[in-house]
């Protein structure tokens, strides 16, 4: 029969009693049980309504003394109850303890209905203790049930199950809050006769069933033992066979069985015992829908089931569904449950876990936040207090290490020594936590420095282990923190056996640790640490290979955003920068490392309160120290300090002596650069306060002293105080004494010993110290292997004490001479890691060999122009390239290195020598850019291997070529970001080897034994197949031209009356003339002041080479002026007596320039017009113009569109030209982008607008557009590395070895200052002209100053009229420049006569000599 039908059949007995008889009374007792009945099965709360009430009337007509009144209450006692578990009403739960509480006082322990009624107020009581834990409730339930098992009536009373079940559970309860063994096994036996009594038939044996388990998992945490958990396990699931879905018992039960499989798992590590307990849980919320207590329960269960898979797989779609599930059941749960903090604890660890995968402080926070309320809410005693401190302390300390904030620390180890002293460790909580408080004994450890700490947190440790059980989840946590305990020892102590130690346990803990587990990537990233920490102590370099190796699957495994990521970069940029300190020749190292402690600083920049934040600091700046020291980057040195000054202004730094000795060391090294007394005595300052705080055995202490006693010995060279020196040298023979044999840095100790040895003896008369200080350079020199990082600096600073030896002996040894020049030999080759001593060592060589004339000069050249070639390809930027030769160290010698070589070889009678010189030493930068442009047809007709080699390196070659990093100064200025800058320079230098090692492997195949190298004079005669190129070199040394003939050996052509200085004045002079001479009125003294410099010229430079080309090539010839220095800036090939009756030098020769003679040659191998079109299609032509740019303050150009006009009126025009072929962008339209993408695609082009030189920063040089200026990184950005336009017609074709990917032929720049370069670097040939050329153009028209608009016009006209005229006034040699036929009217070779007719032909009167003149030819 259906419930509702019974119920109304009580209904209606009840209906039909008189309220006045017994009987009515005992039928309302069946009505009332039968409504309770149907809600357990309907869930309808009206049912409970209806008994509430229905039985508040009754009590109307049962007052006290009344024998229903005692069972009335504790019926209504009951609803509220059964009412408090579905809605969760307290109020309802209050009212319910009332009653029953009356109902029990109403009657004495003999009369029968006392036992049920003890009964039913148990369980009120039970679930008020569960709501608010107070444990008074606990010790009345005990109190009535005792006083009820004790009464004569019980021990056949039916009820005498259900007293024994509820004396258990409170028993059970009160254990856990006050752990009094007693009342546990007490539990365990009531539960155990309950069960007795409750046959498998007994509707409730259940219930007992589960309690029992409960009691199990409790004995099981005091106790360990597994046993008691498979128990557990076994009783809840005799529990749940005999319940089914959806009947009273069977979600709790379910989630019961899920917790003991938790417990196994927890125990044995066993992951299978885990999805087993997930698997409960999730059967168990098909049938949870109703948010109460067991929901609560439930979801509380399943999230930290879900955390604890997390740990090992590490998905965060566990981590995210715990935290819903836990943070729903915390909503469920009244403020005053007792078991909410349980949940806040769960809830709290499972933030934390999500901050350290996220980085997201709002976790961190949170989960403080969860903790906090958690540990309020619990008492004094309550069983989970210690987990909770424990926890509440390591979330405090991870917030430490998030913010800095030293309140969180002190804190977090005062919670985790609370937890421990309310430990014990027999309870399964204990591991986690002693895992807790040597977690934050660790972080105390690192800001403290009390080395007693790490015995504390070993001893620690060591305890909990001894008890553990392998697989349980807090092992790996508490093996990891004892081995970084002994990891830290052995930092402060330089304790071999402790690092050992440490490395070992690393090496057992890792294979037991699963990828995706959450200490895997911690455990890679301690032992990367450790194996790095015995490096320093070994200099094993297996060490630190293997730490890389380690670190690197750290870094593989973790990702941007999670806690450990950032560590785990810097960690690897540290080691990797170690390498590149003990292997200078591995500068991808120290590339790599800048590119991880960039981006490590970069993410910790927004919250600089993190503990690492500071330590990342001093971390990138050391490597940028570092490559300071290899490149001598002046911005490096500076980045450096700037952030270890910034590390030591933060409170949170640790081992804060470190970055102070650090700090010293870096302003101590930019004293040596820039001589600053302050940067000196605050860096001595600093190492006097680092001296004093670093440990005694710190492993650090060596090098710190090492580096003190330097500062203190520049100090002495500055006061030149003995004391200093002496104490100077009395550390530096402390170090040496303390160090072992075996120590990298010892060599560089026994070469400072021995300077300041010297430097003492020659300021203070000391000759033993002389003698001295030989010994132990000899010493070292003989001792040192070839390959040694040392040997370098060693020789370097040998060689300068020889020197200065040879100088003060009296009389001259000149062995000492020899032996210096020697060291010198040594030390300027060519080290990757070291290019810029490199090439400062060669740079003195230089120096000492052309002071004393000594027989390695040519060498000391030759090797300078080697290093200082492979020190520019290191630098990445073409920018920095251009700084480098302006150094402040080097730009004394690199801006005469060239002309000085030339001058050399000149007077040793080498003229082929000394043009090889003048072409290695100029356009430098231009040269390095162009091998990205190398033919390679030859190497494809060699043989399949020619072919694979040659595929290779155009594969590379474009890579790099597409690289903007060769070109732009600084990345971070249009990504924003250091670390992109970084990485794109890395990539650029790991291309930039693959193509040098591709080259090598090249010169390795028969025939290309030159391949990239300089070429040889026989090479670069080929420039003069159209005619003489003739290098002008002036020196201090000597000034002098060297004639280049195609089929001849060089001509030499002193020029004894002039100099630099006259040169110097001259130029100086004329520019000046230029500037205060342009107004109305002043034209013929303007005149008159360039004849007289171009007589100069004449007299001094031009009539005696001019002489010695007269017998060699007819009047009328072409030549090619290639001159040097400040002779760059002087119109050679207008130069002559200006007398009447002579001829000037535009009468006896067509002048062109070239940049170098490679130039030229690479200008010779384009395709012309004839080989790229047909004879009746013009090249593609673009006219720029633009007359008022934005960028410009000055006056509108006034004539640039009627140049644009005239020059589309005068091009060829028989056969008819295509109208198509002719393009305009001018006004509007002549914008940078437009311009750049017209360049890209016209092989001829015609730029009249503003032209702004940059003598500072050359490739700043630039065209003013409508919108901005094109400077000159633009136009070889636009065009590419090693690319460069075709018409739209061009066949790609390789059928020989002219750079067939490059036809642009012509352009012609109406703009000022097109031809004027560097006036710091002039023979480096940087300005908008050379650039036309270098990105594809063979002729180039330039000016070598400002050009007046309204003259220009008539200069154009007649230029181009001379270059499309029939004939074109070629002259005999018209095929030998490699020029088209004579009938091609666009054969840009003709520009150079053409010029040379237009200057002569142009009306005398419309246009002044100098505008005449301004005008210069560059290319074939």
């Amino acid at each position: 029969m259906a419930e509702s039908d019974e119920v109304e059949m009580a209904r209606q007995r009840l209906a039909s009693l008189n309220p006045a008889d017994e009987a009515y009374f005992l039928a309302f007792n069946i009505f009332a049980n039968k409504l309770m009945a149907r809600f357990a099965l309907s869930k309808n709360p009206n049912d409970l309504d209806m008994t509430i009430s229905e039985t508040q009337q009754i009590l109307n007509l049962a007052p006290a003394g009344h024998f229903f009144h005692a069972p009335a209450l504790c019926i209504i006692g009951q609803a509220f109850t059964m009412r408090f578990k579905f809605r969760g009403d307290t109020s309802d739960l209050t009212q319910a303890v009332s009653y029953v509480e009356a109902a029990v006082a109403a009657l004495t322990p003999e009369q029968s209905l006392y036992l049920p009624f003890v009964v039913n107020l148990a369980s009120s009581l039970l679930n008020r203790y569960w709501m608010y834990g107070d444990v008074a409730d606990l010790s009345r339930i005990i109190e009535t049930s005792t006083t009820a098992l004790s009464a004569s009536l019980s021990t056949q009373s039916p009820y005498r199950d259900s007293l024994l079940n509820n004396l258990a559970t409170a028993l059970k309860e009160r254990f856990a809050q006050q752990r009094d063994k007693a009342d546990l096994d007490t539990a365990l036996m009531h539960y155990q006769s309950c069960l007795d009594l409750r046959p498998p038939s007994h509707p409730s044996r259940h219930s007992v069933l589960g309690n029992l388990a409960d009691a199990m998992l409790l004995k099981f945490e005091v106790d360990g033992h597994l046993q008691d958990l498979e128990s557990a396990a076994s009783h809840y699931v005799s529990a749940l066979q005999l319940r089914s879905p959806g009947q009273d018992g069977y979600l709790l039960h379910l989630t019961s069985l899920g917790i003991v499989y938790q417990y196994l798992f927890n125990a044995e590590g066993n992951t299978e015992r885990l999805e087993m307990a997930i698997g409960c849980y999730q059967t168990a919320m098909k049938h949870s829908r109703i948010p109460n207590l067991d929901h609560s329960r439930l979801l509380d269960n399943y999230g930290a089931a879900l955390q604890s898979r997390y740990t090992p797989f590490g998905n965060i779609d566990d981590l995210d569904q715990a935290i819903q599930y836990l943070t729903t059941s915390s909503d469920i749960l009244p403020s005053t449950y007792s078991g909410r903090p349980v949940t806040l604890l769960t809830l709290g660890i499972a933030l934390v876990d999500r901050f350290t995968a996220t980085s997201n402080i709002a976790d961190l926070d949170s989960s403080i936040e969860k903790l906090s309320s958690a540990l309020q809410l619990c008492a004094p005693g309550y069983y989970q207090r210690p987990v909770i401190l424990s926890i509440y302390g390591r979330a405090l300390s991870v917030r430490y290490n998030a913010k800095g904030d030293l309140q969180d620390l002190s804190l977090a180890a005062s919670m985790c020594k609370d937890a421990m002293t309310l430990s014990s460790p027999k309870e399964s909580t204990y591991s986690s936590t002693v895992a807790s408080l040597t977690s934050t004994l660790l972080d105390c450890f690192y800001k403290s420095g009390n080395i007693e700490e790490c015995q504390t947190i070993i001893d620690h440790c060591d305890r909990a282990l001894a008890s553990m059980r392998p697989g349980e989840p807090t092992v790996v946590s508490l093996q990891i923190n004892r081995a970084n305990a002994f990891l830290q020892r052995s930092r402060y102590e330089s304790e071999k056996k402790d690092i050992d130690t440490c490395i070992a346990a690393f090496r057992e803990i890792i294979p037991t640790i699963p990828e995706g587990h959450r200490e895997h990537v911690r455990a890679h990233l301690q032992i990367g640490i450790a194996l790095e920490t015995r490096f320093k102590l070994t200099e094993d370099p297996k060490d630190i290979d293997e730490s890389i190796a380690f670190l690197r699957v750290a870094h593989r495994k973790c990702k941007r955003g999670q806690s450990l990521y950032a560590p785990v970069c810097m960690q690897l940029g540290n080691v990797l920068r170690e390498r590149f300190e003990y292997r200078y020749d591995d500068v991808d190292a120290l590339d790599e490392a800048i590119v991880h402690l960039v981006e490590v600083e970069e993410i910790l920049s927004s919250t600089p309160s993190q503990v690492d934040y500071g330590p990342s600091l001093v971390d990138l700046g050391v490597a940028f120290f570092m490559r300071f020291q290899a490149q001598r980057n002046k911005a490096d040195l500076d980045a450096a300090i700037e952030r270890v000054n910034l590390a030591c202004t933060l409170p949170t730094l640790s081992e804060r002596f470190s970055s102070t000795f650090d700090l010293a060391s870096l302003l101590h090294k930019r004293y040596t650069q820039d001589k600053d007394l302050k940067d000196l005595v605050r860096c001595v300052k600093l190492f006097g306060v680092a001296e004093e705080q670093m440990p005694p055995k710190h492993l650090s202490r060596t090098t710190m002293l090492h580096n003190y006693a330097c500062a203190v010995y520049d100090l002495g060279q500055y006061r030149n105080h003995l004391q200093d020196f002496n104490v100077a040298i009395g550390l530096f023979e402390k170090v040496i004494k303390d160090v072992p044999a075996s120590h990298s840095y010892l060599p560089w100790m026994h070469l400072h010993l021995a300077v300041a040895l010297h430097e003492r003896a020659k300021r203070f008369g000391d000759v033993d110290g002389h003698h001295e200080a030989i010994k132990i350079l000899r010493c070292l020199i003989e001792t040192l292997p070839d390959d040694s990082p040392a040997l370098h600096s060693v020789c370097h600073g040998a060689a300068n004490i020889f020197m200065t030896l040879y100088e003060l002996s009296n009389p001259q040894k000149p062995s000492l001479m020899e032996e210096g020049f020697q060291c010198y030999e040594k030390a300027a080759r060519y080290t990757y890691g070291h290019s810029f001593m490199s090439v400062y060592v060669a740079l003195r060589w230089v120096k000492c060999a052309k002071k004393l004339h000594h027989s390695s000069a040519l060498l000391a050249y030759q090797t300078s122009f080697d290093v200082l070639d492979q020190h520019l390809l290191v630098t990445a930027s073409i920018k920095s390239r251009h700084a480098v030769l302006l150094d402040k160290d080097l730009v004394a010698e690199t801006s005469t290195l060239a002309t000085d070589a030339m001058a050399c070889a000149i007077s040793r009678g080498e003229l082929e020598l000394a043009v090889e010189f003048s072409e290695q030493g100029r356009g430098l930068l231009w040269s390095q850019l162009s091998r990205s442009r190398t033919p390679l047809n030859a190497l494809r007709s060699a043989g399949e291997a020619g072919r694979a080699l040659a595929s290779d390196f155009e594969r590379v070659n474009a890579k790099l070529s597409q690289s903007i990093v060769p070109l732009e100064e600084s990345l971070a200025a249009t990504t924003g970001s250091l670390k992109a800058t970084e990485a794109a320079a890395r990539r650029y230098h790991q291309l930039s080897q693959e193509l040098q090692d591709i080259a090598g492997r090249i010169r390795r195949q028969e025939g290309f034994q030159s391949f990239l190298r300089r070429l040889s004079f026989e090479s670069l005669q080929c420039a003069a197949v159209g005619g003489p190129v003739i290098l002008v070199n002036i020196s201090n040394e000597r000034c002098d031209a060297v004639i280049v003939l195609q089929d001849a050996p060089p001509r030499l052509v002193p020029l004894p009356n002039t100099s630099l200085g006259a040169l110097t004045t001259l130029s100086a002079g004329y520019y000046h003339m230029l500037q205060t001479t342009s107004r109305v009125g002043e034209e013929k003294m303007r005149e008159r002041e360039v004849s007289v410099v171009l007589r100069t010229l004449w007299d001094t430079v031009v009539s005696p080479i001019v002489d010695e080309l007269a017998p060699l090539i007819p009047r009328g010839s072409r030549i090619w002026w290639c001159p040097t220095s400040k002779l760059t800036t002087l119109p050679l090939h207008a130069a002559g007596p200006y007398r009447k009756g002579t001829l000037n030098l535009p009468n006896i020769y067509v002048s062109s320039y070239t940049p170098t003679l490679a130039a030229l040659i690479r200008a010779r191998r384009r395709p012309t017009s004839a080989s790229t079109s047909s004879q009746h299609t013009p090249p593609a032509f673009i006219a720029i113009g633009q007359a008022k740019p934005a960028s410009s303050t000055g006056p509108a150009l006034q004539t640039v569109s009627t140049e644009l006009a005239l020059v589309q009126s005068l091009l060829p025009r028989s056969p008819p030209s295509d109208p198509s072929s002719f393009s305009v962008l001018d006004e509007e339209a002549s914008t940078a982008d437009a311009a750049l993408a017209a360049l890209a695609t016209h092989g001829w082009a015609h730029i009249a607008c503003h032209g702004y030189p940059n003598a500072e920063r050359p490739f700043d040089a630039a065209f003013a557009l409508k919108d901005e200026r094109v400077t000159v990184l633009d136009i070889v950005r636009a065009r590419g590395i090693g690319t460069g336009i075709r018409n739209a017609d061009e066949r790609e074709t390789n059928t020989s070895d002219a750079d067939a990917s490059i036809p642009g032929e012509f352009a012609f720049l109406s703009a000022c200052h097109t031809a004027v370069g560097d006036r710091n670097a002039p023979d480096e040939i940087i300005h908008l002209a050379a650039t036309m050329q270098f990105v594809g153009y063979r002729s180039v028209i330039g000016t070598m100053w400002a050009v007046d608009d309204s003259m220009a016009r008539h200069m154009v006209k007649a230029f181009y009229a001379c270059l499309f005229a029939s004939g074109g006034g070629k002259g005999k040699d018209k095929d030998k420049d490699g020029s088209a036929g004579q009938d091609d009217p666009w054969d840009c070779t003709r520009a150079a006569r053409a010029l040379n007719k237009a200057a002569k032909l142009v009306d005398k009167d419309l246009v002044s000599v100098d505008q005449r003149i301004v005008f210069i030819h560059i290319g074939a």
